[in-house]
């Protein structure tokens, strides 16, 4: 009885079909050699991903002329290596004040889009940063005193995509 071996068979442009051959039919051959079975089928090996999602209650505004942060930290294990492919983002405040400002952020205050027009969206801008650090939203109304009524933080959330 010959030994038969599973190997994958083209059958057409874009669908592979199993096949079974006799084992002594079969040539090897290192990886990435030009006969590599994977380059002769035309695949692309593609980059792992996944995503974590946080979400929190915002935190109330009661004074102008600072900024109230909200930290949300990676959820899951995240591999170290990797990268942002998108971060989805949505906050909400129970008013928005004249002169309010939202931003945000990646891991510190110092890499931050203004978010302040749209309360929701998606956005490249972080794309190729680590993804296993926190984002940061940062609010603030400006000019000085207090904010009359207090602007109460609805939840707020990050959803980032990754690859790596």
């Amino acid at each position: 009885m010959a030994l038969m071996q599973p190997v994958l068979a083209q059958t057409g442009s874009v669908a592979a079909t199993v096949q079974l051959i006799p084992a002594s039919e079969i040539m090897s051959a290192p990886m990435g050699a030009p006969s590599d079975p994977v380059e002769s089928l035309g695949i692309v090996p593609l980059a792992t991903g996944g995503a974590w999602a946080n979400s929190a209650g915002g935190p109330t505004l009661y004074s102008k002329g600072i900024y109230y942060y909200l930290q949300l930290n990676p959820v899951g294990s995240i591999p170290a290596t990797a990268t942002i492919t998108s971060v989805v983002w949505s906050w909400g405040l129970s008013r928005y004040p004249t002169g309010l400002i939202v931003y945000l952020c990646h891991d510190t205050t110092s890499a931050c889009i203004n978010v302040t027009s749209t309360g929701s969206g998606s956005t490249s801008s972080f794309n190729g940063r680590l993804a296993n650090k926190k984002m940061i939203y940062a609010f603030g109304v400006a000019g000085s005193g207090s904010v009359s009524p207090p602007a109460y933080g609805q939840v707020d959330q990050v959803i980032v995509n990754y690859e790596y």
